[in-house]
C-alpha cells in the first residue's frame, strides 16, 4: 500500500497527534525490526472490538453471519493525550512496561 490513508478526518484533525499505549518491548522490537504489526481486531482485549459484525444479521428472515468477520487488523489511537481508558485497557500488566508512543500525522 503506497501512500497515507485516512478515514472521515477533518483537515485540522489532519495535524492533530494521536497516542497509542503499548508495551516497552514491542516499540525497541518494532524499531529493531523496522517492522510496524497490525493485529487482528477479534484477539483484542476489549470485548466491544468489532461487536456490530459478531452479531451477523439478517436477511430476507434468515439469519447469518459475516464469514470476513475475523479477517480485519488494526491498531487503536486516539486523539486523548491522557485517555485513563486506553491505559486501563491496554497497560494492565503490572509485570510490563508500557509507553506512550505520540504519532504527528
Amino acid at each position: 500500500m503506497t501512500g497515507n490513508n485516512f478515514l472521515n478526518l477533518s483537515c485540522k484533525e489532519l495535524d492533530s497527534r494521536i497516542y497509542r499505549i503499548t508495551k516497552q518491548d514491542y516499540i525497541f522490537s518494532m524499531f529493531q525490526s523496522n517492522e510496524n504489526v497490525i493485529s487482528q481486531v477479534h484477539s483484542w482485549k476489549d470485548g466491544f472490538e468489532n461487536f456490530q459484525m459478531k452479531l451477523g444479521g439478517v436477511l430476507e428472515g434468515e439469519k447469518f453471519n459475516y464469514s470476513f468477520k475475523d479477517d480485519f487488523g488494526g491498531q487503536c489511537w486516539t486523539t486523548e493525550k491522557y485517555s485513563e481508558a486506553m491505559w486501563g485497557i491496554y497497560a494492565n500488566d503490572p509485570e510490563q512496561r508500557y509507553l506512550e508512543v505520540v504519532r504527528e500525522i
